[in-house]
């Protein structure tokens, strides 16, 4: 798992995880201050979750398939 790219892979897997923190710690707030209005609120925005899910699943895919051939 030495290689050339191997440092730059890693430090890639590292910020799209701190990135994905800071997304969710965002969120959480926003559904805490949503929560804690009064008004009913509709659920918008699936789509974006989509496409985190299928980009994340993306990525284990390949590092799952790096690990399996490399």
């Amino acid at each position: 798992m030495s290689g050339p790219l191997s440092r730059y892979e890693g430090l890639a897997l590292i910020l799209f995880g701190i990135g994905l923190i800071v997304l969710a710690a965002t969120r959480f707030v926003r559904t805490e201050q949503l929560l804690d209005d009064e008004e009913t609120h509709s659920a918008g925005g699936v789509r974006a979750e989509l496409l985190l899910s299928a980009a994340l699943a993306l990525i284990v895919a390949g590092f799952s398939t790096y690990l399996a051939l490399g």
